[in-house]
């Protein structure tokens, strides 16, 4: 069993994103459809590994990288002129 947290965060993104796609003029077997889809969309075994590489795609994105620019331009500004 999940902690009481995790399943509350579970069920606050399960209603947000059932509201999302859930619309007054669908037929049952649609919703039916749809709410299947939100329980396998949000099951620990798909949504972790999901969210893990989001994740890691984030931080790559946001990870300063040294650059060798300044490097560069010390060696260049080091070395004498001809």
């Amino acid at each position: 069993m999940l902690d009481l947290t995790i399943d509350a965060f579970f069920a606050e993104r399960k209603e947000g994103w059932l509201k999302k796609k859930l619309k007054p003029d669908m037929t049952d077997e649609q919703k039916r459809e749809i709410e299947a889809e939100c329980e396998e969309e949000f099951s620990l075994e798909k949504w972790l590994p999901n969210a893990a590489n989001v994740q890691v795609k984030y931080l790559y994105r946001h990870i300063p990288v040294p650059s060798a620019i300044p490097a560069q331009e010390k060696t260049k500004t080091a070395m004498p002129h001809p």
